[in-house]
């Protein structure tokens, strides 16, 4: 079976929380404006439904970035699950900037998904992986 997610310049990353596996992460590459300045992005939460014949998601969650993504993670956080239970989702920033998200309240719109954000150099975060094994 084939999922499509049309029109979109994204970095990707599976959930990897068991009950969870039909989820993905988003992180925008491509700003909607013109040339090459770097404006905003968005991270999107998509739910695949395996079920259906057809190529669509369905988004469950998103927000606006004040940068483009270059990399993505997804951690399930391990010993800490039952307090982040759909895990967090890291976006590196063509920027510079680590941003962290909590995609549990980024499916309930809750306004502060956002757990935190620190810029540890001055380019591109191009990798991010997080421990598979903590």
């Amino acid at each position: 079976l084939v999922k499509e997610i049309e029109e979109k310049g994204a970095m990707l990353a599976w959930s990897p929380v068991p009950s969870l596996s039909n989820l993905v992460a988003l992180g925008t590459k491509e700003s909607g404006g013109a040339g090459f300045d770097n404006y905003g992005g968005e991270l999107e939460i998509h739910a695949l439904d395996w079920t259906d014949a057809s190529t669509k998601s369905t988004i469950a969650g998103s927000v606006k970035t004040n940068g483009r993504f270059q990399s993505i993670a997804w951690s399930g956080m391990g010993a800490h699950a039952e307090q982040y239970t759909h895990g967090i989702i890291a976006g590196g920033m063509t920027d510079g900037t680590i941003n962290i998200w909590d995609p549990a309240k980024l499916v309930k719109a809750h306004p502060q998904a956002q757990l935190s954000s620190m810029q540890p150099h001055r380019g591109a975060v191009n990798g991010l992986q997080f421990n598979p094994h903590p």
